[in-house]
């Protein structure tokens, strides 16, 4: 069903970056234990209305004026010479991020007592959710930085050193996190604002890149869990542990969605309080102590008691976390219209202003509009498995901060002359 779901979306896209295709590499990745192990009829039923749901949307890159075109391909020739990388704009921006992370490493006492506390990183950074969300601000800048570098079509020998510098800045940072997620997935952006701006990857290679990037995670995943340092060396510990590769991801859909329909009668229902914690989570709990747990809080604690500690939580996904609110039948039918709907808007979103009339990056405005839709476009498959709260909570501060930068960019390169002299 997956193969033949996922043959029939890229007949109709033509684009191995298309919204419906990334969706399919979600259901097929985080839910790839169906193909090995045995699960109840109803898992299957669920996932065959998933699969037909990102289908039942790929539709729209049939309908007229659409959209079987593919992406125009994109050379220097056509920028605009007179883009240039906004550098010390980028830098600036990136100040607040890198400051907070000295600051944190600092509360620990060094790099390599915050490399071990990093390793539970859920307990021992418990209550510092400001600073990590003023370090997280330097991930986005730096895939603006990205964009407007292999957009302009002339770069000095000083922007591409300060250009690397940064690079190497906000890659030593995601190391820091030991966050296989932050390290691993700042790189598909980097090669989806490519494919977008730039010039669309390859079948293989993106197969290639998914490849690559699934093995790394599994190793990087058993290495955070084993390396120590001992006596002031490093010690990775792969050769003592009996797993070298993690595959946890492979069950990232079906054990929530296993463990909600086995215990949905023993649990009240929430008919959507989880999903108004994306308003409610900015309260702090000292103010608000009685204020409302999201979804992966409430399926932790209730669903899989004993599964974690008090400082850690399992994801819920889209269809758990419906049925969690609204009852099995309410919930997969809340699921799959959310599912359509989403898959769908974005679908169209890409026909319009990536298919369709595909121009140049020709000004800040379309390197905002690119670098924007990337975001977007990786994190909505994320829903599939991910906490409604925390995926919608993460993608609006990244907004916010493209909405800062380019503000920003805009006061900045504003000339009231010119502008006077247009008006007079």
């Amino acid at each position: 069903m997956w193969m033949v779901t996922t043959a029939a979306v890229f007949s109709n896209t033509r684009d191995v970056a298309a919204p419906p295709l990334l969706f399919c590499a979600a259901a097929g990745l985080f839910f790839s234990d169906v193909f090995f192990s045995q699960y109840p009829n109803t898992i299957y039923l669920i996932y065959g209305l998933i699969l037909f749901a990102i289908w039942a949307a790929s539709q729209v890159y049939g309908f007229p004026n659409g959209t079987r075109r593919t992406h125009s391909q994109l050379t220097n020739q056509d920028l605009l010479s007179s883009l240039k990388i906004p550098t010390a704009t980028l830098w600036l921006l990136s100040l607040p991020g890198l400051l907070a992370n000295i600051k944190l490493v600092q509360m620990f006492g060094g790099p390599i007592e915050y490399l071990m506390a990093a390793k539970y990183g859920t307990r021992n950074f418990y209550g510092l959710g400001p600073i990590k969300t003023a370090i997280s601000t330097i991930y986005p800048i730096g895939l603006c930085y990205f964009a407007y570098y292999i957009c302009v079509p002339r770069r000095s020998r000083l922007d591409s050193v300060l250009f690397v510098a940064h690079m190497l800045v906000v890659l030593s940072m995601a190391l820091l996190t030991l966050s296989r997620g932050t390290l691993l997935t700042h790189f598909v952006y980097m090669s989806l604002i490519w494919h977008v701006a730039i010039r669309k990857v390859s079948v293989p290679r993106f197969a290639i890149l998914l490849t690559t990037a699934l093995i790394a995670a599994g190793f990087y995943g058993v290495l955070r869990e084993t390396f120590s340092f001992t006596d002031g060396q490093f010690q990775t510990g792969l050769a003592t542990t009996e797993k070298e590769f993690k595959t946890e991801w492979m069950e990232f859909g079906t054990f929530p969605l296993q463990a909600v329909i086995r215990n949905q009668n023993d649990v009240d229902r929430l008919f959507g309080k989880t999903y108004l914690t994306v308003i409610t989570n900015v309260i702090p709990r000292r103010v608000w102590p009685e204020k409302p747990n999201p979804g992966g809080v409430i399926f932790t604690r209730q669903y899989v008691p004993g599964l974690y500690d008090e400082y850690s939580d399992y994801t819920t996904g889209l269809f758990p976390e419906a049925i969690m609110n609204f009852g099995l039948l309410g919930g997969v039918a809340v699921g799959f219209l959310a599912l359509f709907a989403l898959t769908y808007q974005i679908s169209k979103y890409h026909i319009q202003e990536f298919v369709r009339g595909v121009s140049p990056i020709r000004d800040d405005a379309a390197i905002r509009k690119v670098v924007i839709y990337v975001q977007v476009l990786w994190t909505a498959p994320l829903y599939l498995t991910g906490e409604f709260t925390n995926l919608t909570i993460g993608l609006s501060i990244r907004i916010l901060v493209y909405v800062v930068f380019f503000w920003s960019l805009r006061l900045l390169r504003w000339q009231p002359s010119k502008r006077l002299s247009a008006a007079s």
